[in-house]
């Protein structure tokens, strides 16, 4: 099945945002030039301050602007990766199954080759639940923006300054680059997990899979030790999803 897969679009100033703006105007106090301010250690230690500013900076920023644009398109979301048809007896989340086509598998030692038109591979078991799960589990991060760099930590030479902005920037870009990829990890993850639980669905239909169930005991009232649970009730999983052999398998029609 295909998803409508969620593209973020770079802004056109998230290059030199303000917020990036303002970083590069701080300064310390002012010192002479010399070579020890640009070969020594506090010359490495503005720079490594930059970078280390510079890359949280860049990924707070993104990951904000990538979970605007996620709240914006709620609606869309929760309709393209719902979980609510994958949960049975409201506690009882079914399983993802994985399709690998066309594999071809060369054992040397054996001196065999097999060919699989389609391996099937249960990626996650069966799993009780207390809620459904939403692409915010997947997707939701709020990274926080890092402190002021202390006064010690800031540029004092022009040779300080050069080294300064241009740490900024190349921590902000690997910043930038951190935040597109998790957001594009977190959302394959969430996709393989939805197709995944589609297929598993559609195996169950044609068959091929005993179904995962789920045991429920009620018992009206429990102790344990100095506790008394009254209307308990024990949710755990009877049997878990196991293929089936073929000649059980049954076709199911399909537009």
């Amino acid at each position: 099945m295909d998803f409508q897969v969620a593209d973020v679009a770079v802004p056109d100033g998230l290059q030199n945002p303000p917020v990036l703006r303002e970083l590069k105007e701080m300064k310390g106090g002012v010192v002479a030039e010399g070579k020890e301010a640009e070969q020594g250690l506090r010359f490495r230690a503005v720079r490594e301050e930059a970078l280390r500013v510079g890359a949280q900076t860049g990924l707070a920023y993104r990951y904000g602007l990538i979970m605007e644009y996620l709240n914006t398109n709620e609606p869309k979301l929760n309709v393209t990766f719902s979980f609510a048809g994958f949960v049975k007896e409201g506690r009882l989340l079914v399983p993802a199954i994985v399709q690998t086509p066309n594999q071809f598998i060369l054992d040397q030692e054996k001196a065999e080759a097999r060919v699989v038109r389609d391996a099937y591979t249960i990626e996650e078991e069966a799993k009780i639940i207390s809620v459904v799960p939403t692409w915010r589990d997947y997707l939701w991060q709020q990274y926080g923006y890092p402190e002021p760099p202390h006064s010690s930590m800031l540029p004092r030479s022009e040779t300080e300054v050069i080294a300064w902005k241009a740490g900024l920037d190349e921590g902000w870009r690997a910043g930038v680059r951190q935040a597109d990829s998790i957001y594009q990890d977190r959302l394959a993850s969430l996709t393989k997990a939805v197709e995944g639980r589609h297929l598993y669905k559609t195996l169950e239909s044609k068959e091929m899979i005993s179904p995962a169930a789920l045991k429920v005991v009620a018992n009206r009232v429990t102790f344990n030790g100095r506790t008394m649970n009254v209307g308990e009730v024990i949710y755990s999983i009877k049997d878990i999803a196991n293929y089936k052999q073929s000649g059980d398998w049954r076709p199911v029609w399909t537009r």
